[in-house]
């Protein structure tokens, strides 16, 4: 073979090959472009990660929760990345992982509430009340606010002594009256099997 001809056998070589890579390329981008998008498909709202999932799980993860699955997806945080949330609630505070992601207080208790197993929230709820407690305290109150809010919380007091002595004088005379009738019937039961 003269170099002329190894030219040309290598030119239609690569004009086979650069064809047979067009067309893989090709099938490729197509399988890419012909996916569908899942719509059981969550995503992670700290990661950004996704997974597939099924519509009984969403269902299911939305009842247990009191909300529509679409409704609990929009909330899904996955296991690393609640870990994670959960230690830097523990450690630093609401307010601080508020700011650390850039996310309002309702979100990050819906971040804890959807994705956690609830020891974590009970937590959650006692550092808010904790805050809360705290909030009071640093408010004064002045003594005539004190002297009005003992009033009214006497009132209460004693409309609902007066509603358990009401409901217990009720219940009293329901139990006589049971008893009367047990005694009736017993009477009975026994004239008839005499």
């Amino acid at each position: 073979m003269d170099r002329q001809n190894v030219l040309e056998l290598s030119l239609r070589f690569l004009r086979i090959a650069s064809i047979i890579i067009g067309v893989s390329e090709r099938n490729r981008i197509m399988k890419n472009k012909n996916k569908k998008s899942n719509p059981n498909r969550i995503k992670c709202q700290i990661t950004g990660v996704e997974r597939i999932s099924n519509k009984t799980y969403l269902a299911n993860k939305g009842e247990k929760n009191g909300v529509t699955g679409n409704v609990w997806a929009s909330f899904y945080v996955s296991k690393p990345a609640f870990n994670e949330l959960v230690e830097h609630v523990s450690d630093f505070g609401f307010k601080s992982t508020c700011a650390k992601y850039e996310i309002d207080n309702d979100r990050l208790k819906k971040w804890l509430r959807f994705n956690g197993r609830g020891s974590f929230v009970k937590i959650a709820k006692n550092i808010q009340l904790d805050v809360e407690e705290n909030t009071a305290h640093a408010v004064q109150v002045s003594v005539e606010d004190a002297a009005v809010a003992l009033e009214l919380a006497t009132a209460e007091i004693e409309r609902t002594k007066e509603q358990l002595i009401d409901k217990n004088e009720t219940s009293d005379r329901d139990r006589k009256l049971a008893r009367r009738r047990e005694l009736y019937a017993e009477k009975k039961r026994t004239a008839l099997s005499a």
